[in-house]
C-alpha cells in the first residue's frame, strides 16, 4: 500500500492506495500552527481506526504540497511512523510531461498532479478544473504538453470575502438556490457565489477552447471539494473525479518509486535539523 498526502492551503487530503485502487481517504484542516507530533498522532489515529498495519503494509509515501512550511512536519511524522523516507514532490521528479510555461518551477504541484492523472486515467487532450481554495483550470495537449491555465478566487474565498469585508452580509452555508434571482439576502448570496462561479468557469472554458485548437474535443475533468455541485451547474459534459490529485500522487510515486525518499533522491528533502 502507498499513502499519498495532498497538502493544500485549506485542507490536507490523504489517501491509501493498493494496486491503483483508493482504499481509504481522509480530509482534515491544514494548519501551520500544528506541530510535527500533532500531525504524527493524526496519522497514527487514522491508521489505527482503519486497522492498517502501517509498519508492514505501507511500502511508500509521497507528499505533494502548496504550503512549504508544512513539508518538514509531515515528512518527519511519516518518517517516524513508517521508518522510511517519503518522497516530496518537486519539479525534479519524472513527470512524463512537457511544461510549456514561462517559469515551470512556479506551477503549483497540485496543478501538475491533476494533469498527470488526467493524462493517465482519461486520455488527452484534457481540461482540468479544480475547485479548491483557488479555482484553477489547466490544459494538457495531445502531445502531453502542459500549456498553462487560469487561477481565480475559490468558492469559499468568495463566500468568506463577502461576510468579512462587508458590514451586513452573514457567513452562510453553500446550497444551490432554485432560482438565480434571490428573494432574500442569503439566497442572493448563494446565487451570486455559485451561479457566478459556474458562469466564470463556463466563460473561461469556452475561451480556452477557442484559443486551444485541436482535432479532438478535450476531456473535461472536474475535481476538488465542489466538483460534484458545480458539475450540475455547468452546461458541459464532464467527468467528476474528486480525488484526482491523490491519484496523480499515486501515479507519480509509481513512476519514481525506484528513487526512494530522503537525501540524494531526485525529489526534494526538507531540512530535518530544524525542530517544531
Amino acid at each position: 500500500m502507498i499513502i499519498t498526502v495532498d497538502i493544500g492551503n485549506t485542507d490536507i487530503v490523504c489517501g491509501v492506495f493498493k494496486d491503483n485502487e483508493l482504499l481509504y481517504h481522509w480530509r482534515f484542516s491544514s494548519s501551520t500552527q500544528a506541530s510535527t507530533d500533532e500531525y504524527m498522532m493524526r496519522y497514527f489515529s487514522l491508521f489505527k481506526i482503519h486497522e492498517i498495519d502501517y509498519k508492514n503494509n505501507i511500502q511508500g509515501a509521497i507528499i505533494g504540497s502548496v504550503v512549504p512550511e508544512l513539508n518538514r512536519k509531515h515528512y518527519k511524522a511519516l518518517l517516524y511512523l513508517l521508518e522510511q523516507h517519503p518522497i516530496i514532490v518537486s519539479s525534479n521528479l519524472l513527470w512524463n510531461l512537457t511544461l510549456n510555461f514561462d517559469k515551470p518551477k512556479e506551477i503549483g504541484v497540485d496543478r501538475l498532479l491533476n494533469v498527470l492523472a488526467a493524462k493517465e486515467l482519461y486520455g488527452l487532450p484534457a481540461l482540468v478544473v479544480d475547485y479548491g481554495t483557488a479555482t484553477t483550470i489547466d490544459i494538457i495537449s495531445e502531445e502531453s504538453e502542459y500549456l498553462g491555465g487560469t487561477i481565480a478566487p475559490g468558492i469559499l474565498i468568495s463566500r468568506d470575502a463577502l461576510s468579512t469585508r462587508t458590514a451586513q452580509l452573514p457567513s452562510i452555508s453553500l446550497e444551490v438556490p432554485p432560482d438565480v434571482l434571490g428573494k432574500n439576502t442569503i439566497s442572493s448570496m448563494r446565487s451570486g457565489i455559485l451561479y457566478g462561479s459556474a458562469g466564470q468557469t463556463q466563460y473561461l472554458i469556452e475561451r480556452i477552447r477557442r484559443e486551444f485548437r485541436t482535432s479532438r474535443e478535450p476531456h473535461l475533468i472536474l475535481t476538488g471539494g465542489f466538483a460534484n455541485l458545480m458539475s450540475k451547474l455547468l452546461p458541459f459534459k464532464s467527468i467528476v473525479d474528486s480525488y484526482l490529485t491523490l491519484k496523480g500522487l499515486n501515479i507519480l510515486y509509481l513512476q519514481n518509486r525506484h528513487l526512494g525518499g530522503g537525501e540524494g533522491n531526485s525529489g526534494s528533502s526538507p531540512d530535518l535539523s530544524k525542530t517544531e
